[in-house]
């Protein structure tokens, strides 16, 4: 029956991923987690910089809000001012409404304490919120881990549970972007049933019974997403024509040359990214947040502002050349602005494109916009 309904397979796979997952599930290992791991990488790195936690795959997020918690008390226990921030995403739609709610039945109370409960829950009747000092602390966003850019300079990764159901290639092209995404000595942690099988040479062990590994400081590639590639419990049974594979093959190699760009709504909210956005982003310390003006790079906040009061005032897409600092070096860019045509969600969105200039074409622009001047006066509030 399977066979002769598409959609079938993915639509269970995902029922059955939805249906395991719980609070603070493999108690265990979240103890682990919280007296080893948690300790270390609090007292690492700057104090002044937030800390960035990747849940992979959080479905219904109660994994997620498990880690925040886990990471509130940490912190609290070491009397240390750092912020975190939890970065949530699953490819379903669905599962991400339901975790941004953070409204659970009163189940959970037979996996999480009494202590815990009081301290980081809300009773509604027969139901739980998560506190709103909890759900600060994260942000959901749907992301396909195996087509999207990995987040990046992140301190830890979390996908526990998930690269069971993919075949043993992707399973490694996955780990090798958590490789990517992660800092150096930055940590992975996985579920009790998966291993990094042959992917030990981007990470050693930090704690072996509860699946915690380091990363190394060693030079790796994220490869390619071959269309071969899929999950096991999800791959569909019709081969793709010549045509889709010239198509998806085409796409896939033009994808690395078009332009890094975001979707945001008129409350400057993001809504969608694609392409390598990281280096554009430079989140400001705080509760955790997916607005625009509070996740760009401090030097392109005011372009990007009068850029798209102007796309807003004119109705059409805007553009500037824009210089500004990555890593010490002056980089020019080409940002481009333009107002959707069609609503997202019941509301208008606008495109942000951030275009890289070649050094040839950044030196014969004429009109750059430099990000340390003065930013033009501005006639309505963004």
């Amino acid at each position: 029956m399977l066979r002769s309904l598409p959609d079938e397979p993915e639509l269970l796979f995902r029922e059955i991923l939805i249906g395991v997952t719980r609070f603070f599930r493999d108690a265990a290992m979240f103890e682990a987690l919280a007296e080893t791991a948690l300790p270390d990488l609090i007292a690492r790195g700057d104090p002044d910089q937030p800390l960035r936690v990747w849940v992979a795959g959080c479905a219904t997020g109660e994994e997620a809000y498990s880690l925040a918690i886990l990471f509130k008390e940490a912190l609290a226990k070491a009397e240390s001012p750092r912020q975190v921030t939890v970065f949530a995403t699953d490819i379903d739609d669905r599962a991400i409404t339901v975790a941004r709610a953070g409204l659970y039945s009163d189940s959970i109370e037979a996996d999480t304490t009494t202590e815990r409960l009081e301290k980081h829950f809300v009773k509604e009747g027969q139901r739980y919120r998560v506190a709103k000092h909890i759900r600060e602390m994260c942000v959901f966003s749907t992301h396909d881990l195996v087509k999207d850019p990995p987040f990046s300079k992140l301190d830890m990764v979390s996908c526990r549970n998930l690269l069971i159901y993919f075949e043993p290639a992707l399973q490694q092209r996955v780990i090798a972007t958590f490789h990517y995404g992660i800092k150096p000595d930055g940590l992975l942690w996985l579920g009790p049933s998966e291993t990094l099988a042959a992917s030990t040479r981007l990470f050693k062990v930090f704690d072996k019974r509860s699946r915690i590994f380091r990363r190394l400081d060693v030079a790796a590639e994220v490869p390619r997403s071959p269309s071969s590639l899929r999950m096991t419990k999800a791959s569909s049974t019709k081969p793709p024509t010549e045509a889709e594979g010239i198509d998806a093959q085409a796409a896939r190699m033009m994808a690395q040359y078009a332009p890094a760009y975001i979707v945001f709504d008129g409350q400057h909210e993001i809504q969608r990214f694609s392409g390598q956005v990281a280096k554009f982003m430079e989140p400001v310390s705080g509760g955790a947040s997916l607005n625009l003006f509070r996740m760009l790079h401090a030097q392109l906040r005011s372009p990007v502002r009068s850029l798209v009061r102007k796309a807003l005032e004119a109705q059409r897409p805007v553009q500037e050349h824009v210089t500004f600092e990555v890593a010490g070096q002056a980089q020019t860019i080409n940002l481009i602005a333009e107002p959707m045509a069609e609503p997202v969600g019941g509301q208008r969105c606008l495109l942000l494109a951030f275009q890289e200039l070649t050094p040839r074409v950044a030196s014969d622009v004429t009109h750059q916009f430099h990000a340390s001047s003065p930013p033009p006066t501005q006639t309505m509030a963004i």
